[in-house]
């Protein structure tokens, strides 16, 4: 075991002990397995995950810690707890149904980081496991296609020319380039939560994971939205200060494993209707619009009322009025942006 730890791996679980150990044995495999440290917090699912079959990889990291919440915290709430946890320099959430295609990714990503300080986040490259992997066979997906089907990637390679693992690219670049993703699904500009590997010194600089940014759980009710989804606004924010390190080649597998209450739609949270990406973007504008005043987080609010007007206004409760009141930006200019964008929104 070595004296330093250089990143946390944190992993919020939830029932699925065979696809959480499918994980650790993925992470196990990193060239610098030695110097990582990871937390896992079993979200109190019914079925109990056995702490001794993760904990069995003691010797394997820098150290391993399990956690089993005494309530249900939620997908994202349960992330947050897990981010303050964290005490290296580095952290990455490993969701417990993805794993990794490559063996140095870690390493990969802390070098980049540590070689430009202006850098806030790898955003690391996904190959998405077929839907047909996961429901005709039910079990994990093992045989990923050699060469890799350019089909199930997020290509980030396909928006840029020339080698895009050494491409470094500012906020306002990367929040363009996942607004018009959204509109465009041939061109798509995403990853999961497992390819992400962030500074954890510019996290809290900014609130920290999951902070006052989010929809607040009286805000979710009053407006009939599920509040459990992060939406990327963490990565919005590090966007407002920090530049990204993309990846070409993907490094993970995404998988499509049932493990988190949030993607059963019987869940009583998912009956509510799913305005929440709307309500998420809107309050972060206004956020970013109280903190920072120049041209390049300016154009980042843009960005989140152009993706507000894409979502639509689509259900609204007797809240959003006051809702859409409260978080009106004073600044004049983003003010009128978002004045404009509600009136489109709501012809859609």
């Amino acid at each position: 075991m070595t004296a330093e730890s250089l990143i946390t791996i944190l992993i919020p679980a939830y029932n699925n002990t065979e696809t959480l150990i499918h994980a650790l044995d993925s992470i196990a495999k990193q060239t610098i397995a030695s110097n990582i440290s990871v937390i896992v917090s079993d979200d109190c699912s019914p079925k109990q995950i056995d702490p001794l079959l993760a904990l069995q990889y003691e010797d394997t990291f820098h150290g391993i810690r399990f956690f089993r919440q005494k309530v249900n915290l939620g997908v994202v709430s349960n992330k947050t707890w897990l981010f303050n946890q964290v005490a290296t320099k580095y952290f990455s959430f490993m969701e417990h149904d993805d794993w990794h295609l490559k063996n140095d990714m870690y390493s990969t990503a802390i070098s980049y980081l540590e070689e430009n300080i202006d850098v806030g986040c790898f955003f690391g490259n996904t190959f998405v496991e077929p839907w047909w992997m996961s429901t005709k066979y039910n079990h994990l997906c093992e045989i990923i296609p050699t060469p890799l089907d350019s089909h199930y990637m997020y290509n980030l390679n396909k928006l840029y020319s020339g080698d895009v693992k050494r491409t470094i690219i500012d906020g306002v670049d990367w929040t363009n380039k996942l607004t018009n993703s959204y509109s465009n699904e041939s061109s798509p500009f995403n990853t999961s939560w497992s390819a992400l590997v962030i500074n954890t010194g510019h996290m809290r600089a900014l609130g920290g994971f999951g902070a006052a940014y989010r929809i607040s759980k009286s805000e979710a009710y009053s407006l009939n939205i599920y509040w459990q989804e992060e939406h990327f606004c963490c990565l919005y924010l590090l966007a407002s200060r920090f530049k990204f390190q993309l990846e070409m080649e993907p490094s993970i597998v995404r998988g499509y494993q049932p493990t988190a209450y949030s993607k059963s739609l019987s869940h009583p949270a998912r009956k509510m209707d799913q305005d929440g990406a709307f309500y998420a973007f809107y309050k972060l504008a206004w956020i970013l619009s109280k903190q920072y005043h120049n041209e390049e987080v300016g154009y980042i609010i843009r960005e989140l009322y152009r993706r507000c007007h894409l979502i639509g206004l689509t259900h609204e409760t007797e809240a959003t009025n006051n809702f859409l009141e409260v978080y009106l930006p004073s600044v004049k200019e983003h003010r009128e942006m978002a004045v404009y964008m509600l009136e489109r929104s709501r012809k859609i």
